[in-house]
């Protein structure tokens, strides 16, 4: 072998397992990776603490080793939840250094989207909220208190989802009260309850709810709560709709009785302003395309009985026509007598009585033969009540790519044979223009119940075909808002 070649060498992997793909963030604490797991094939995120880098400062690193084994036994506990960040393994390496390995989140945390964006839309605000409240009853149900929930502790997963991380400082059990009995508690000051800003004792898990309320505030008007006066925070909050500004102000009252019981009331609330929100949008007049019509139905008031709402419809030309030829024709001839009498119409008409003209021929001599005019005004009248009609049973299709909750999708005749179709779940589906919802647009809001045509498979994302009426719209949809159809 040739002295001069050189054989590549492997890539160093840390313990022996994984390869670092990245920097994800560095800090004076410590300084966190983005990884690959050569035995299980996953990405994952490795914090360390260097006990060289704290070799003049004893005192740092034993309170540092302490929030890094904090957050290992925080996860321990919880285990697997789908609103919380997994903590895969705990390790000391040989030279004394501390590895937590967690979930890679690929969605970044919700500081950076907020910083991006500003205020977020309120659905996004009221669905991450309810994610994180989820997240914190499980650890609270685990006996475990957070004491610092603040938008760059909430990872965002690539399905949307919200997830909680960083136990570094959590509370477990009642140890944190005795262990600062002088110096207060560890956190956030901006998102501190008034209990763990003030006390070095116990905190209860409502000091969680309480920044958590703050942090809702902060996606809903894009401004930090304590950066603000008591005015102006005011101000931005009765922007809002009014079930929202009470749930805000019940998270973050001053007093902790006067908040929620638990983290799971405050889902089951947000939940709740959720559906009202979804009601409220739906029941106002949406935007459509030019070629669609849409009649709203009109409540139900009986009309007095002296007072008739007579239809007024246009004569159809071709009836127009009908009528001036033929009256040339027989114009001062005696005729059969024909009345075409509006239709009397009232609210509680229904759509098939509501025929617009109506003919009332009197009884012909056996004898003698039918007029031309006759036949020709028969026709017309005939023709009156058909386009008429036609234009009811137009004006009546609902356009289901548009209406929220309609439940009927046409079958296309041109969709290929065998096709996976899947429904769309109970709260709807966003249709994005690529499988990536924090850089994809969302194209087209698709109602629950309908039916889409998968086309591609991703790992997070269908790729689908949506058809309304005679049109199709292409695009990626999340796999957790469909469900297959047997």
């Amino acid at each position: 072998m040739d002295d001069n070649t050189r054989i590549p060498e492997k890539p160093t992997l840390l313990l022996e397992r994984y390869r670092i793909d990245g920097l994800l963030g560095e800090g004076g604490l410590g300084t966190v990776y983005k990884a690959y797991d050569t035995r299980l094939k996953r990405f994952v995120a490795i914090k360390t603490l260097k006990r060289s880098v704290y070799s003049n400062d004893p005192d740092m690193y034993r309170n540092m080793e302490e929030r890094f084994h904090r957050e290992a036994e925080s996860g321990s506990r919880m285990h697997v939840h789908p609103n919380l960040v997994v903590v895969h393994d705990f390790v000391t390496d040989t030279d004394k250094s501390l590895y937590l390995v967690q979930e890679f989140v690929p969605g970044g945390t919700l500081a950076d989207r907020l910083t991006r964006e500003g205020a977020l839309p309120q659905t996004d605000a009221l669905r991450l909220a309810a994610d994180t409240a989820r997240g914190l009853s499980a650890a609270h149900e685990m006996h475990i208190v957070h004491r610092d929930i603040k938008p760059a502790n909430i990872f965002l997963s690539a399905d949307g989802r919200a997830r909680v991380g960083d136990f570094g400082i959590a509370q477990l059990d009642d140890l944190s009260g005795r262990t600062r009995a002088t110096s207060g508690h560890p956190g956030t000051p901006l998102y501190m309850s008034p209990e763990q800003a003030g006390s070095s004792g116990y905190v209860r898990q409502e000091s969680d709810q309480y920044s958590l309320g703050l942090v809702l505030f902060e996606m809903l008007t894009g401004q930090t709560y304590k950066k603000l006066r008591k005015r102006q925070a005011e101000d931005l909050l009765t922007q809002q709709p009014e079930q929202i500004q009470t749930l805000v102000r019940k998270m973050i009252a001053d007093d902790p009785d006067d908040r929620y019981e638990s983290m799971m009331d405050v889902a089951t609330e947000i939940q709740r302003i959720e559906r009202q929100v979804a009601s409220a949008a739906t029941s106002l007049p949406q935007s459509v395309s030019n070629d669609t019509v849409i009649v709203q139905d009109l409540p139900t008031v009986p009309a007095k009985p002296d007072v008739a709402v007579r239809a007024k419809a246009p004569t159809p030309k071709i009836v127009e026509a009908a009528m001036r030829s033929v009256d040339e024709m027989e114009r001062g001839r005696d005729e059969d007598s024909l009345t075409v009498t509006d239709k009397t119409i009232t609210p509680e008409t229904s759509v098939a009585e509501q025929a617009p003209r109506t003919k009332t021929l009197s009884s012909p001599t056996p004898a003698r033969p039918i007029s031309r005019r006759n036949i020709l005004v028969g026709t017309a009248a005939i023709a009156v009540v058909t386009v008429t009609g036609g234009v009811v049973a137009f004006s009546n299709r609902q356009p289901i790519d548009r209406l929220a909750g309609s439940t009927s999708t046409p079958t296309p005749t041109h969709v290929p044979v065998n096709t996976p179709q899947y429904r769309i779940n109970g709260n709807g589906a966003k249709l994005f223009d690529q499988p990536d919802f924090r850089n994809g647009n969302v194209s087209m809001a698709l109602p629950a119940k309908g039916t889409v045509y998968v086309i591609e498979n991703d790992s997070t994302f269908l790729k689908v075909v949506y058809y309304y009426g005679d049109k199709s719209v292409e695009g990626w949809v999340l796999k957790e808002d469909v469900t297959p159809i047997s």
